[in-house]
């Protein structure tokens, strides 16, 4: 992002810059982060800025460039694609034996020349700059087993140089879509539905960021970071917390040839189970596993785990506690004005409170601008009742509005 500063500005930003290089800050991930010193770096460089003073509860990086943009500071803004993403836009314009080539090249210790033949010139050159891009990605990693990466990248580059070919590659397109042109950060819920036995009302506040159905232009897809995810839900003339997720990360991370990632998500917070719904349990979970893409779909399967405790005096939980092991699989296809999403998850209780327990859910989300979203959701879950120790089933339908602020 390019800036239309003066030269009496630039010259005092890095003035400030000099003063303060000796100086200690202590980071706090929601307000005092990194982005926030860089806001309160430029507010010095000019009288004109009082950028830092617009955040109070919270400070998120997306945030802040908006808040630049906003002020018409920004002249100009370039794409500068990271390595990881000239490496997947190289990997897509080749077919698995070029790949499988580009690879060798960086992790064998074989004389490059002898790897390349029968590849025609442009075959060779496109290897090696997959390769290269393949090193590089290795080295920022710092991925252990190579202890002659630095030597090999050299060779490859020494390689590339002698071949022809000037252009073997499409250049990467910029994306539609900047980070700091998604959905804001903030998100307020209001859904109506029905659980099988009742209808309900749902409210819900969520301070931070994304989930895998919210608008996903701006977005990493793949990706969930939600934290202090709160939601109240009213029936039967009674109105209660329903869940408080106090942080829930996933990563569906795609494996490809030269990249294998384990995808994996926790979660952590304040939940009722439909197996003893008037008792509020704080649980944690997580898993981990791999995710695979194929075309827009995105397929992912982990091995998760589940610990539960009761917190209310009466031990509504059998036992106080539950844990549980058991498969996730789902499948995701995130688009610019709609997505959706199906999981499945078996766990079998490991000890604890025997519920045995099993989920399928769907999911659709409809963009309406930037931050609205119309949201639709059916669940079905089969569990053994705390209070009957009987086989119980539980379906919900829901359909919500969601808007981000």
């Amino acid at each position: 992002y390019k800036l239309s500063l003066s030269k009496e500005e630039v010259e005092q930003f890095v003035r400030h810059v000099w003063e303060i290089q000796n100086s200690h800050f202590d980071y706090y991930f929601f307000t005092e982060n990194c982005s926030y010193q860089l806001l309160t770096i430029l507010d010095a460089a000019s009288e004109r800025f009082n950028f830092s003073d617009q955040f109070y509860l919270s400070v998120k990086p997306s945030d802040t460039v908006r808040a630049i943009e906003q002020s018409g500071l920004v002249e100009s803004s370039s794409f500068r694609p990271a390595t990881l993403s000239e490496m997947n836009h190289q990997l897509s314009q080749l077919d698995q034996t070029l790949q499988s080539k580009a690879k060798e090249l960086v992790v064998s210790e074989a004389a490059i020349t002898d790897i390349l033949t029968k590849l025609s010139d442009k075959q060779k050159a496109q290897s090696l700059e997959l390769a290269y891009q393949y090193s590089r990605y290795l080295a920022v990693r710092k991925k252990k087993g190579h202890p002659n990466l630095g030597k090999r990248t050299i060779e490859l580059l020494s390689a590339r140089s002698k071949l022809p070919n000037t252009k073997v590659f499409d250049d990467i397109p910029t994306p539609k879509f900047r980070d700091d042109q998604g959905h804001n950060s903030h998100r307020l819920e209001s859904s109506f539905g029905h659980d099988s036995k009742q209808d309900f009302v749902q409210v819900g506040l969520r301070m931070a960021y994304h989930d895998l159905l919210d608008n996903a232009p701006g977005y990493i897809k793949g990706a969930r970071l939600e934290m202090l995810n709160l939601q109240f839900r009213h029936s039967f003339s009674k109105t209660r917390l329903q869940s408080l997720k106090l942080i829930d990360i996933a990563s569906f991370t795609p494996r490809n040839t030269l990249i294998t990632p384990t995808s994996w998500h926790v979660s952590t917070g304040l939940k009722r189970h439909p197996s003893e719904a008037d008792n509020l349990s704080a649980f944690l979970s997580g898993g981990a596993g791999i995710s695979y893409q194929f075309g827009s779909l995105q397929f992912y399967a982990l091995a998760d785990a589940e610990l539960k405790t009761a917190l209310n005096a009466d031990n509504g939980i059998e036992k106080g506690f539950r844990g549980a092991f058991g498969p996730h699989i789902g499948w995701l296809s995130q688009h610019e004005t709609w997505s959706t999403t199906f999981e499945f998850s078996r766990l079998f209780d490991l000890a604890g409170a025997n519920v045995k327990t099993h989920k399928a859910e769907l999911g659709l989300s409809k963009n309406l601008s930037q931050n609205w979203q119309l949201r639709l959701k059916t669940s079905y879950q089969q569990f053994d009742s705390a209070l009957t120790g009987k086989t119980e089933y539980q379906h919900i339908d829901s359909i919500g509005v969601m808007y981000y602020f």
